[in-house]
């Protein structure tokens, strides 16, 4: 019986004692998604989301393209699957500038996040988060500057920007979720903060609430603790 997880509704009070049980899990030897065309030639990197919708899994990752040379990937590819094992790549033929048969989208991010916005219109049931950077590989043409930008998109496929500016400055790594009992996307992004004389990255947060993103603000901040727990393993300094 599932018990420890935010997304079961039906449960209103727990008592007596919590025994945790936890499963060896089973590794397939063989990876569930390689590298097979102009979009992901080189890689198929984990950065993205799986959602189960329509009765299918969906998945949204980053590829690297088959002429990498080197420059940070805006690359989202798109798959989908029965079982969640066996992976199929449409050939989308949004993006032109990829020859030959792809499954290239025009999402266009750096460490893209997709999730379902159920409360949204038709227009913007799915909602994505990314680091937007023109001179990334594969990035959208259509955004100015640089930072984490917010779109969202009726099928999942065919995407459009919130704003063409960053929804929040900076940039690197952001995911996010859809919270259905907090009924609100959820945002976690990196930002840096310079503590103790040094820069460093830091966790922050944002939601979208009323089918806007509130600005972000500080979840886990570095501090002397941090550092002191650092030195004792041989490291100057801690960051997150």
């Amino acid at each position: 019986m599932q018990l420890m997880f935010e997304s079961r509704m039906d449960i209103g009070k727990l008592e007596g004692k919590l025994r945790w049980v936890q499963q060896k899990a089973k590794v397939r030897e063989q990876p569930v998604l390689l590298p097979s065309n102009a979009g992901d030639g080189a890689g198929a990197s984990i950065y993205g989301s799986v959602l189960h919708d329509g009765g299918k899994y969906r998945m949204w990752y980053q590829g690297w393209p088959h002429d990498w040379t080197g420059l940070n990937s805006s690359i989202v590819c798109y798959a989908e699957s029965d079982d969640g094992i066996e992976w199929t790549k449409p050939n989308l033929k949004l993006d032109d500038r990829f020859a030959g048969e792809h499954n290239v989208t025009d999402l266009g991010m750096h460490a893209p996040s997709v999730f379902i916005d159920p409360d949204a219109p038709a227009s913007h049931r799915y909602r994505a988060t990314g680091h937007g950077c023109v001179g990334n590989s594969g990035s959208r043409q259509d955004i100015e500057g640089s930072g984490y930008f917010t779109l969202h998109s009726a099928d999942g496929l065919h995407w459009e920007l919130d704003t063409k500016t960053p929804t929040w400055p900076n940039g690197d790594v952001i995911t996010s979720m859809y919270h259905p009992v907090q009924k609100r996307g959820m945002v976690a992004l990196k930002q840096n903060v310079r503590s103790n004389g040094i820069k460093r990255r830091a966790l922050a947060h944002a939601y979208l609430e009323g089918g806007r993103y509130t600005n972000w603000q500080w979840s886990i901040l570095p501090d002397q603790f941090d550092d002191l727990t650092a030195m004792t393993r041989g490291f100057v300094s801690a960051d997150y």
